[in-house]
C-alpha cells in the first residue's frame, strides 16, 4: 500500500489501487493430509529457518548472535543465495561462539526443494533492518512470509507498526527487534515455549494461507474488477477454464 500511495502522488491518479500480496499459489502448496507427525518433529528439533537471499541487512547475523541468548538449544538453517564473503563472516561467528554445530547453510536451491525444506523447519524467520524505505515497509511483498505460512510455520517478523497492522489478527505471527539479538531470542523462546501452543500456531498459520494468503484468493477483487470490464465494453464475461489460476 506505501508503493501504491507514492504512485498515486507521482502519478496524480487518484483511483482506488487494488492490493495483490505476493503470495504463493494454493497449487504451489496443495493440502496434507495429517500434520501431527510432521508437527511432533518440527517440535523435537525445532529448527529455525531462512529462505532467500542471505545478505548482512536481512537479520541473519542477529539471528546468529541471537543463539546464545537462547533458553533452548536451536539449530539454524539458512537457505538462498550467499556470498562466500558473507559465508566467511558467519563462520566467523560460529567459530567465536561455538556454535557451528547449530548452523546449516544450504545455498541456492530450486523451488520446489525449497518448499521441501521449509515443510521440515520448526519456525521461519524474515528480519530485514529499516535500510531503506522498501525494506521498512515491505510486509505484504515479502513473499516468504506467506511461503512459511503455507508450510504451516510460526513466523518472527520485525516489530515495526506496518507489520503489526498488516498481521494484527495472526497468532503465528510473532515479533522482534531486528537490531537486537535478545529481542529475537526472546521471540523464538516464546515460539517453543508451550508444545501445544506451537501445534495451535502450526495450524493456525496454514489456515491463515488457505482463507487469506494464497494468490488465488488475494488476486480475486482484480479478477471481478476484469471480468466487470469486458462485461461493460460487450467482451466476453466469463474466462475460460482455469483461467483463475493463470
Amino acid at each position: 500500500k506505501n508503493r501504491a500511495a507514492y504512485y498515486s502522488t507521482l502519478s496524480r491518479d487518484n483511483r482506488p489501487a487494488f492490493i495483490v500480496p505476493n503470495t504463493p499459489s494454493i497449487y504451489a502448496f496443495p493440502p496434507r493430509g495429517d500434520w501431527s507427525e510432521l508437527i511432533a518433529d518440527r517440535w523435537t528439533r525445532k529448527q529455525v529457518f531462512f529462505r532467500g537471499y542471505v545478505g548482512p541487512s536481512n537479520g541473519v547475523l542477529e539471528v546468529l548472535d541471537a543463539l546464545p541468548h537462547m533458553k533452548q538449544r536451536v539449530t539454524l538453517t539458512l537457505l538462498g543465495h550467499i556470498t562466500d564473503e558473507f559465508r566467511a563472516r558467519i563462520f566467523a561467528i560460529t567459530d567465536r561462539d561455538e556454535s557451528s554445530q547449530q548452523v546449516r547453510i544450504e545455498g541456492y536451491v530450486p523451488y520446489i526443494i525449497a518448499n521441501r525444506e521449509t515443510y521440515q523447519a520448526s519456525c521461519g524467520f524474515t528480519l530485514p533492518l529499516p535500510v531503506s524505505t522498501n525494506w521498512t515497509y515491505i510486509v505484504s511483498a515479502s513473499n516468504k512470509i506467506f511461503e512459511y505460512a503455507a508450510c504451516g510455520l510460526p513466523v518472527i517478523v520485525p516489530d515495526r507498526p506496518a507489520y503489526r497492522e498488516y498481521f494484527s489478527r495472526e497468532s503465528w505471527v510473532h515479533y522482534a527487534d531486528p537490531s537486537s539479538p535478545a529481542s529475537i531470542a526472546a521471540a523464538i523462546d516464546e515460539v517453543f515455549s508451550d508444545r501445544q501452543l506451537y501445534t495451535a500456531m502450526c495450524h493456525a498459520a496454514r489456515e491463515a494461507f488457505e482463507t487469506r494468503f494464497h494468490y488465488e484468493i488475494v488476486f480475486q477483487p482484480v479478477l471481478d474488477r476484469i471480468r466487470e470490464l469486458l462485461a461493460r465494453k460487450g467482451g466476453e464475461s466469463t474466462p475460460p477454464p482455469h483461467s483463475d489460476s493463470a
